[in-house]
């Protein structure tokens, strides 16, 4: 009986949210590598938004965390997925974010990308110490009905 209720401690509430997430997650190295970015965030751009779930979110947002830590992903974009997915549920149930494409020189011929989250207040959604570093290239807000908007390009 105990181990019934241990393994049910570490089950989903929601499994379908869990289930859309990992779909998602999975799908986008081949999406990485057949499209564009304008087409991967109208790919990951929600149909219509709803009014703000913080339950929803904070769910989505455990669940996330979740299938990145248990999944293999190219650990030199790790901050792609995140952002990607978060962007898509976090504007899905409400929450107004733009996602950001930043690059820096690593090295006289090696650059590096970075990409990440800001809220609609302007702060930066999560803990992300390191996009000081990067020079914004890109950023896409998603607009209702209209899907992902170029908000800031040189």
């Amino acid at each position: 009986m105990n181990i019934l209720r241990r393994l049910s401690q570490h089950l989903p509430r929601s499994p379908f949210l869990y289930l859309h997430i990992l779909i998602k997650w999975l799908m986008i190295p081949f999406a990485i590598s057949f499209f564009s970015i304008q087409r991967l965030l109208r790919w990951y751009s929600p149909k219509h938004r709803s009014q703000k779930n913080s339950l929803k979110i904070v769910q989505s947002e455990r669940y996330l965390m979740g299938v990145a830590r248990r999944l293999p992903f190219d650990h030199r974009q790790p901050c792609l997925y995140r952002s990607l997915l978060r962007f898509y549920f976090l504007n899905r149930w409400g929450e107004t974010t733009k996602i950001h494409f930043g690059i820096r020189k690593a090295s006289d011929s090696i650059f590096q990308g970075h990409c990440w989250l800001t809220q609609s207040d302007g702060s930066i959604y999560g803990v992300d110490l390191c996009h000081k570093e990067f020079s914004e290239v890109v950023c896409f807000s998603w607009e209702e009905g209209q899907g992902p908007v170029v908000w800031n390009a040189p």
